[in-house]
């Protein structure tokens, strides 16, 4: 379906599978155990080479091009208690995340699969400072679990940082249009300044703060 899909629309891309610009990526046979499809890498600089061989273009044609985030020094929501969050995202593999909140870096740290999120270039912990859970209309299509999520529309979620989550609506107008991000009472969302972990959920997937 991403190759129909890239062909139809006529996306500009850079393929690890079948090219072009494949060779901005290598394996990394250390992850080999972890199975084939988690073993891929590249970098910024190996996108940004390929980019020009390639002669993508790197501008965007609208000279006022809204990206839609706003950010804040500040962006602690004004709601309920979020210092331990618990986000199932459901599938046949049921995964689960939770994310613990530290007072004192003001960074959540996710922990699944047993064991904490951490970089695997040096063991370290990853922490984020905005927890963004979405909403989305989610279908099982076939026997392995694979996914179709509607991102597009609007619907619900919920924004965590400093320690608390606010109620949010997302929207999206087309496949080709960036996301909109509101608060309860219609004003524009604020970031604030650090990474970010989005969570894209079913309908009836649990949420648990504390």
């Amino acid at each position: 379906q991403a190759y129909s899909d890239v062909a139809a629309l006529g996306w500009e891309n850079i393929d690890g599978v079948r090219g072009p610009g494949g060779y901005a990526f290598q394996r990394d046979p250390n992850r080999m155990a972890h199975g084939i499809e988690h073993s891929l890498f590249t970098t910024g600089e190996q996108i940004l080479s390929t980019t020009a061989d390639l002669e993508y273009r790197t501008e965007h044609e609208q000279e006022d091009f809204d990206y839609g985030l706003l950010f804040a020094d500040d962006a602690t929501p004004d709601g309920a208690t979020a210092e331990k969050v618990t986000v199932q995202f459901g599938g046949i593999y049921g995964k689960t995340t939770t994310f613990s909140y530290d007072a004192e870096t003001k960074l959540y740290y996710p922990a699944q699969y047993g064991s904490d999120y951490v970089d695997g270039n040096n063991w370290e912990k990853v922490g984020f400072t905005n927890v963004l859970v979405l909403y989305a209309a989610t279908q099982t299509v076939d026997d392995y679990g694979r996914l179709a999520v509607t991102l597009t529309g609007e619907n619900e979620g919920v924004f965590i940082c400093g320690g608390k989550s606010g109620e949010i609506t997302w929207s999206r107008e087309d496949r080709n249009s960036q996301f909109r991000y509101t608060n309860a009472d219609g004003s524009p969302l604020a970031f604030g300044v650090g990474k970010t972990y989005i969570c894209i959920v079913p309908l009836e997937s649990k949420l648990e703060m504390n």
